[in-house]
């Protein structure tokens, strides 16, 4: 009771965009650690990892993979620990608001506010939530 929680997580809308493609890269570039299906068959080595990143951003410099250019957008891409999170979660999960307000409500716990870590994306999702007609402190 009185406590706080910041709960950090994927939104199953946004992965949704870019983990498939994200996921045939992936393959492409590592068939033996992701599967033709997109599925983690095991955890790159440290080599593997700096190579993959090596090469995305190469990828993404030249112009000549919109996936690429996608995932370098993210902060998470530059550092190890932060891609192994983004591209090789053993356990990755994604929520939708709707699920987190279910496990939130089932949890007895009540959301104090929902944020980006990204401050522009922040803006921008701020942004469009009012031009859809959101009414509430958004």
């Amino acid at each position: 009771p009185g406590g706080l929680l910041q709960l950090a997580t994927y939104s199953t809308l946004s992965v949704e965009r870019w983990r498939p493609a994200a996921r045939t890269l992936l393959h492409a570039m590592l068939p033996a650690v992701v599967g033709a299906g997109g599925e983690l068959l095991r955890q790159p080595t440290d080599a593997e990892l700096r190579g993959v990143r090596q090469r995305i951003l190469a990828r993404a410099r030249a112009g000549v993979c919109d996936t690429a250019a996608r995932l370098v957008r993210f902060g998470e891409f530059f550092s190890a620990a932060g891609v192994r999170d983004l591209l090789f979660h053993p356990q990755e999960t994604s929520f939708t608001l709707l699920e987190l307000r279910e496990m939130l409500a089932a949890a007895k716990l009540t959301p104090v506010g929902v944020f980006f870590a990204a401050l522009d994306a922040d803006a921008r999702a701020r942004r469009a939530y009012r031009d859809a007609g959101g009414t509430d402190a958004a």
